[in-house]
């Protein structure tokens, strides 16, 4: 399980959203017609198949420096994808799915992390998922 298969996977799933996104009419959605952008299934794909690739990830015992960049990875992937909330939003919610690899970072690593992972999401904007990684990362930097 490699970083190039993790940054393959959020390729073809941005391309897929892109491609959702563009292809909808202005009235989609409206009055409960049409499709939003935000209903296509390549979000729901897209999350099975990285919650499949965190699980066999996390099962090749990685080193903690290659966790350390597989997760900084993921948690700032939404940062280009600002302008397209039905993205954006499924972005920042797999942040939830990388709870168990926390535990496989070194102090020195977490806590490199953990000071990326402040400074990205500000306090007055943290949802419980990133307060709850920021639980396990500043436990993971401590011990």
């Amino acid at each position: 399980m490699t970083e190039q298969t993790l940054q393959s996977l959020y390729e073809a799933y941005l391309t897929e959203a892109h491609h959702a996104e563009l292809a909808q009419k202005p009235t989609d959605g409206l009055f409960g017609f049409g499709k939003k952008a935000a209903d296509d299934p390549c979000h729901d794909r897209f999350v099975v198949s990285l919650d499949n690739w965190l699980k066999k990830f996390a099962d090749s015992t990685p080193d903690s420096a290659t966790v350390r960049n597989a997760l900084s990875f993921i948690y700032n992937a939404h940062a280009e994808n600002r302008d397209y909330q039905s993205i954006y939003w499924v972005l920042i919610a797999v942040h939830g799915l990388t709870r168990n690899l926390v535990p496989l970072l070194n102090r020195d690593d977490a806590s490199a992390l953990l000071s990326e992972y402040t400074s990205a999401f500000p306090r007055y904007a943290r949802l419980p998922v990133q307060k709850e990684l920021l639980v396990a990362l500043k436990k993971a930097a401590n011990e």
